[in-house]
């Protein structure tokens, strides 16, 4: 029963990989982990990838600043977020 779930899990984590990467591409590359903290703050604010259209690119820079404690650079974010 356990294994059973373990792959309904593994399963359940690769359709979500590939969801999100189909909709928001290589911005999914600043996360280490799709499934951290920042990373679900990040696409609860930002729901849908024409939420970041049109934003000045230190709006999402300075959340995900705030919500990862510092760990992300505004350049780095900058440049990954275009």
């Amino acid at each position: 029963m356990i294994i059973i779930s373990e792959i309904l899990i593994y399963k359940t984590k690769n359709r979500l990989h590939g969801l999100l990467f189909n909709q928001y591409g290589q911005t999914l590359s600043i996360f280490s982990s799709l499934f951290s903290k920042v990373s679900f703050a990040f696409f609860s604010k930002y729901s849908s990838p024409s939420m970041l259209e049109g934003i000045y690119p230190d709006s999402p820079a300075d959340f995900l600043k705030v919500n990862s404690k510092g760990r992300y650079s505004e350049k780095a974010i900058f440049i990954k977020l275009k």
